[in-house]
This record gives C-alpha cells, structure tokens and sequence, in this order.
C-alpha cells in the first residue's frame, strides 16, 4: 500500500472516530438534558393531580357530597427522598407497602392508590390551600398533605398532627417556618365544618424527638400541628413544628 493510500486510509479512520465520538457526545448530552428535566416534570404532574384534587374536593363539598376519594398512581412522581421517615427510626415509618395498599382498596387496580378526603387546609399567611387526606403514605404525600394514625381528626379533643412535604418549589409544607404566633390555620372538613386554629409557636426538633409531639395524647384540647422537613447541612436531619391551639 502506498503512503497515499496509508494517508487516506488513517483519514478515514479518524473520521469514524470523531463520528462515533460526535454520536456518542450528543447521546450523552440528551441523556443529561432528560435527567435534569425528570423532577422539574414530575413537580409538574404533582402540582397538576393537586390542583385537580382541590378542585374536586371543593366541588363535591359544594354538592352536599362529604365522603371525597381521588385516584391518583401508585408509582411515578416520587418526592426526592420520600423514603425518608418522619421519626428517625426504620421501625416507626410513616407508611408501609401493607398501609399502602390499604389506602388503595377498592381501586381496582394495583397500579392505583385511592385517596380519602377528610377536608382541606388554608393558610392564607404563606399562600396555601391543600387537600388533607386520612392517611400520611409516601403516596398521599405527593398529593397534598396526610393526617398521622396515631392523632385525632382535626377539631376534636387531643393533638391532630398533620405531615406534609417541604416541596423545593415552595408549596405544600415548604413556607410553615415562615408562620408566626397569631396567623391562622383553617380547616375545613368534607362536611362544611370550619375549625379556625390560631398558630402559638414554633420549632425545630431533631427528627428522634419528634414522637414526643404528634401523638394524639398531646393536648387534652383541640390543637393541631404541622410537620415538615428542616434541612442542616444538606440533609433533612430536622423537623419544622407549627403548633396552633383553636381559635375561641
């Protein structure tokens, strides 16, 4: 072969090179645009089923209708770190799949998870209005905020704790912190009661401590209290707590 054709050759080598490598630099890169817009779609769609939920919820109260259930998907729009618990201990998480898969009874489908309705929450201080639902799962959460077992409805006698996420584009739990004594918390159950809760204070707790402050036998009184993640150095090794007393 002569130094021609050797030439030529090696040209043609390097071409394909810088092909395959120009292919392989454009995959990576959409690959990297799709994952960056994977939670930016999914904060999306959860806002989308939320809003859509409030709506219903308001629409069926404003019918007479008190038992309110929404469908929504068992899997997709996870929360970043959803599996975290609330207690700071593996055995006393939030939800299981066996809790779950109670709260989707009668769904019809192992694909879905239905949401009971138990009213709504409005805090006009921080902007939000958020469906309430009967149980706290990591899939009610995505949806709206959720009522721990082991608290009372909100409005009767004893604490009712109500968990929800600090979402990063501000909804849901995400402002509490900004809450102060005297602002109000309004409940509004699916049969039209109306419970004004006036907040008194809060704080931010270890998550290991937070047990000592949502169970039902707190208060003696009607109070409520919110629940959310407060993040140290990163990670959401706090717990923020609103705690309001009803109004009288």
């Amino acid at each position: 072969m002569s130094r021609r054709d050797m030439g030529e050759a090696d040209r043609q080598k390097r071409k394909r090179i810088n092909t395959v490598l120009i292919i392989i630099s454009g995959v990576l890169l959409i690959a990297g645009v799709i994952f960056l817009l994977i939670e930016p779609y999914k904060a999306w769609k959860r806002s989308q089923i939320t809003g859509d939920a409030m709506n219903i919820i308001q629409s069926e109260m404003s019918a007479g209708n008190t038992e309110i259930t929404m469908v929504v998907p068992k899997d997709g729009n996870e929360v970043p770190g959803e599996s975290v618990d609330y207690y700071g201990d593996a055995e006393l998480i939030i939800e299981s799949e066996t809790t779950q898969a109670q709260a989707g009874g009668g769904s019809g489908s192992d694909e879905e998870v239905v949401l009971n309705c138990i009213g709504y929450l409005t805090i006009d201080a921080i902007g939000q209005e958020m469906p309430v639902w009967d149980v706290a799962t990591k899939v009610s959460l995505r949806y709206g905020v959720g009522l721990y077992e082991y608290s009372v409805v909100p409005g009767q006698n004893g604490n009712s704790t109500i968990l929800g996420h600090h979402f990063k584009n501000g909804t849901a739990f995400a402002k509490i912190n900004k809450l102060q004594a005297g602002d109000q918390v309004i409940f509004t159950a699916t049969d039209g009661t109306v419970y004004v809760f006036v907040v008194e204070s809060s704080l931010v707790i270890p998550k290991e401590d937070l047990i000592n402050y949502i169970d039902a036998s707190v208060s003696d009184v009607p109070q409520l209290t919110l629940v959310t993640c407060a993040y140290e150095n990163g990670q959401s090794t706090l717990r923020q707590l609103v705690i309001c007393k009803l109004a009288q």
